[in-house]
């Protein structure tokens, strides 16, 4: 239901429960049923997902690690991984995460994303 609001006051108001975080580039993490390309998909999936912010490009570059059965070449394949495996970038990353049921990031107009609460 939140996804459909495209501003901050509208989600902010609405009766859902829903938060507006600002959008980023980045990834889906949080096990093998986060592989969602959106944002607002990710953090209001029923799979407790996380989005991941990066810059730069980061993320592109790097080796997935955490013993023989991390050999994934594509950074959301590591990291939701069924082995425990991370992922080491040779580039910048920033950021942070947005977590459903709080607030992050998002306070007025820009870019963003509407999530639901808890």
């Amino acid at each position: 239901m939140c996804t459909s609001y495209t501003s901050n006051s509208l989600c902010g108001n609405s009766i859902f429960g829903c938060h507006w975080s600002a959008s980023c580039p980045g990834i889906c993490t949080g096990g093998s049923m986060c592989q969602y390309s959106s944002q607002a998909d990710c953090v209001n999936s029923i799979f407790s997902c996380s989005w991941q912010c990066q810059y730069c490009g980061a993320g592109s570059n790097g080796v997935c690690t955490g013993g023989g059965m991390c050999n994934y070449n594509i950074q959301t394949d590591c990291v939701n991984s069924i082995f425990g495996c991370s992922w080491k970038s040779s580039g910048y990353a920033g950021g942070g995460t947005a977590y459903g049921g709080s607030v992050y990031g998002g306070s007025g107009g820009g870019s963003g994303s509407a999530y639901g609460g808890s």
